[in-house]
């Protein structure tokens, strides 16, 4: 093989992986993005919703359970011999799930809310890299080797 035959085939394997990481960056956006992924599948949200919902009703409720169950003289022996330290036990593992789903859900929240409060004053361009951000630069659904040809 010449010279000219490999710049030829490292341009062309050049161009193909171009194109392939431009493809997996438009499937990031899609995979990542919240509100599409809510509008292509409402009944998974929904019942994933339900779920965790009745997942953390059945943990308290279970909880509640188990405090009633020790009775009033229990209550009562625990105030009358007070211990020198309290007994620290370990969340259980349904607790660990409940308690890394509501900080999941808490930092999507505020992400979201401050990502709207961003985005809503006057003259202010969204996120580098958004789709927005692209449609506006005239280069959505295009690799970066044809948007720097075109210009």
């Amino acid at each position: 093989m010449s010279a000219r035959e490999l710049d030829a085939e490292a341009a062309q394997l050049r161009d193909e992986l171009t194109e392939l990481i431009a493809e997996l960056d438009r499937r990031r956006h899609e995979l990542l993005d919240v509100k599409g992924q809510v509008r292509r599948h409402p009944w998974s949200v929904g019942l994933t919703g339900l779920a965790m919902s009745a997942a953390a009703i059945g943990a308290i409720a279970l909880h509640h359970r188990r405090g009633q169950g020790r009775g009033l003289s229990a209550a009562r022996a625990r105030h009358r011999a007070p211990r020198s330290e309290p007994a620290l036990r370990e969340p259980t593992l349904l607790q660990r799930i409940l308690g890394a789903a509501g900080s999941a859900a808490a930092v999507y929240l505020v992400r979201a809310g401050l990502t709207r409060v961003i985005s809503s004053k006057p003259g202010r361009a969204p996120c580098r890299g958004t789709a927005a951000h692209d449609a506006r630069d005239g280069r959505a659904g295009r690799t970066r080797r044809a948007y720097n040809s075109a210009r």
